[in-house]
């Protein structure tokens, strides 16, 4: 719930930000990895998002912990990615920072080149910014 600087936006190029949590953090009921999609799915500037989930990791002052032999729920910690332009990501920063207020590590980062293929159509390039 600390900003310790403000997300970095290039003007024309394409970020990543990447926020941390626990499979077990929630905001109002929902996974915070479930509402931030959720929510950037209903905007209308975002481009997407990926959702990692690992087997085994730590989380701010607590154990390592993971995936055990017979659970019924998983407990690990999820990383959901975003890369998109500077002008989506600024857009979107309101959403993830309302969301991860209480949970979550947010960290964004550079882009230099991105290119992506969906069904033919390409957006982006492998030019270096």
């Amino acid at each position: 719930g600390r900003i310790v600087a403000e997300p970095l936006t290039p003007s024309g190029g394409f970020v990543k930000v990447t926020v941390r949590t626990d499979e077990d953090s929630h905001h109002q009921g929902t996974p915070v990895h479930r509402a931030l999609v959720s929510r950037l799915m209903q905007s209308e500037h975002a481009n997407g998002a990926t959702v990692l989930r690992t087997i085994w990791g730590y989380h701010g002052e607590q154990a390592p912990h993971g995936d055990r032999l017979l659970q019924l729920a998983r407990h690990v910690p999820v990383s959901t990615v975003i890369v998109d332009t500077a002008e989506s990501i600024a857009a979107s920063y309101p959403v993830i920072d309302e969301l991860t207020a209480v949970h979550g590590l947010v960290t964004c980062e550079s882009v230099p080149a991105m290119l992506s293929v969906d069904g033919g159509s390409a957006r982006g390039d492998l030019k270096l910014h």
